[in-house]
């Protein structure tokens, strides 16, 4: 799963909340770095990469984006029956501003703010993207609660106490997978028996 994330560089701040909550949950997303950093767009062959190896696309909408000559041509190359068992839209809408009539029917409609885009987002993961984000919760807190946070220095940044799940998950992921998958099916299975357990006893009852 990739999202690739379509906007106005007027709209980078709430642009940068989204990456951040995607990156909490270790989701992978195509967005035009130079842009969201205030130095111009990339080459339309970066973006274009970024399109074809995505199957999500998230247009962050308002009165900028309408104006934004990439940003409709983006949108332009996802639109289309070819693409419609291949790339789920979303829209976030910042404002009033009216779409073009050729995303007016796209599905996954969403008014965002600065004040409710972690809602939004969590919501979008755990229904469209079908991440289950309370399940990684759960498995990161156990990770926590058994080991102690880890100083790491990162990007020339000045040393800094990660929680062992973000430092695991930074240092090396095959191993942060393979714990995920091992604890997932144990905690599925032990909560398909408390399940069956409780129902057995209301049976009774």
């Amino acid at each position: 799963m990739k999202i690739f994330i379509s906007h106005s560089s007027k709209d980078n701040e709430l642009v940068k909340k989204i990456v951040e909550i995607l990156d909490e949950y270790d989701i992978d997303y195509w967005v035009d770095q130079k842009e969201l950093r205030g130095e111009g767009h990339s080459l339309w062959s970066e973006i274009n990469d970024g399109l074809e190896t995505s199957d999500h696309f998230i247009l962050v909408w308002s009165k900028s984006a309408k104006k934004s000559e990439n940003v409709k041509k983006e949108l332009m190359s996802i639109i289309g029956p070819e693409h419609d068992e291949l790339i789920v839209r979303i829209i976030l809408r910042t404002d009033t501003a009216r779409l073009w009539r050729i995303s007016s029917d796209l599905k996954n409609h969403s008014d965002v703010s600065e004040e409710n885009i972690e809602n939004v987002m969590n919501e979008i993961i755990n229904n469209v993207l079908e991440v289950d984000t309370d399940l990684i919760k759960d498995f990161e807190s156990s990770l926590d609660d058994d080991h102690d946070s880890v100083e790491l220095e990162l990007d020339f940044e000045t040393k800094n106490n990660y929680l062992y799940s973000r430092a695991l998950r930074l240092l090396d992921k095959t191993a942060y997978d393979i714990l995920f998958q091992r604890w997932r099916q144990s905690e599925l299975e032990r909560r398909k028996d408390s399940y069956l357990e409780e129902k057995n006893e209301k049976d009774e009852k």
